[in-house]
């Protein structure tokens, strides 16, 4: 974690981020 992210908020809008860009890498690997 950087010190940026030190609400709640950020915390659960980087988890988001992080979620769907591993949905995305899922995805494209399936799809090969």
């Amino acid at each position: 974690m950087t010190g940026r992210i030190n609400s709640h908020k950020d915390l659960i809008v980087w988890q988001q981020a992080m979620d769907l860009a591993c949905d995305q890498a899922y995805q494209m690997l399936l799809s090969t």
